[in-house]
């Protein structure tokens, strides 16, 4: 699925296109030059999307990494409570739930 920075800047590239095949249709030097001015100012724009888009990935892999790490530094193992099920000792998991191993049901959410 394409991100809507991707999107646009797509959309950039073909109006730069079609700026650049506009210049080659013109009669006059004038108006060429208006085009390959368009064609220019669409390519910066679609480079600023682009950049965009690293930007934000960069962001979310450092929120993931640091949201990662907080569960890593939570104690998952501590014993919560038994299962209503099956009476097994069930623990918390690293999303804050309390899930037994045995049958896999969500006995409670740690708040």
């Amino acid at each position: 699925m394409l991100s809507e920075h991707i999107k646009e800047a797509m959309s950039c590239y073909q109006h730069a296109v079609e700026a650049a095949e506009r210049a080659g249709a013109c009669a006059t030097a004038e108006m060429r030059e208006f085009y390959l001015e368009r064609e220019q100012a669409w390519l910066k724009l679609a480079h600023s999307y682009e950049q965009a888009e690293r930007l934000s990935h960069r962001l979310n892999r450092r929120l993931d990494l640091q949201r990662t790490k907080n569960f890593r530094d939570w104690p998952a193992t501590a014993r919560v409570r038994n299962c209503p099920s099956c009476k097994v000792a069930s623990t918390v998991s690293c999303f804050g739930l309390v899930v037994c191993p045995n049958c896999q049901r969500i006995v409670d959410q740690v708040v």
